[in-house]
């Protein structure tokens, strides 16, 4: 049996916690709806020797800790859609007399989802097997 990730070990409830990895498969069913998947980030040596990767630039030797993604500084699109979660989720909190413990984070990841490709059509135009 394959041990999968999960958030036992943590003394808050799953529904407030949101979880960044480069793989969902890996967390047990009942975390995978808080999972944010996101690139491999490999910032030493060893992370890219354990990966088995060759080449590419390693950001700690570059004394660096960021790569570009689309001409864009990786780690600050990730903050950027932290922060977004963020107030989304603490949004009206106060006006509504709730607490955090009565908001369920994964509602807010599933909502940002479903905005994600709204508006757009898409179009296949031929299928192969």
């Amino acid at each position: 049996m394959i041990h999968k990730k999960n958030l036992d070990v943590l003394l808050v409830n799953p529904s407030v916690v949101v979880i960044l990895d480069d793989r969902k498969d890996v967390w047990d069913t009942q975390n995978q709806e808080n999972v944010i998947v996101m690139q491999k980030y490999h910032f030493f040596t060893s992370s890219v020797q354990d990966f088995g990767l060759s080449g590419g630039e390693i950001l700690s030797e570059l004394r660096i800790d960021e790569f570009y993604l689309g001409g864009r500084a990786y780690l600050h699109i990730v903050f950027q859609i932290l922060r977004l979660i963020h107030n989304r989720f603490f949004y009206g909190i106060e006006s509504e007399g709730t607490t955090p413990m009565d908001k369920d984070v994964r509602v807010v990841l599933k909502g940002m989802m479903k905005e994600v490709l709204k508006d757009c059509k898409i179009v296949f135009n031929s299928v192969s097997s």
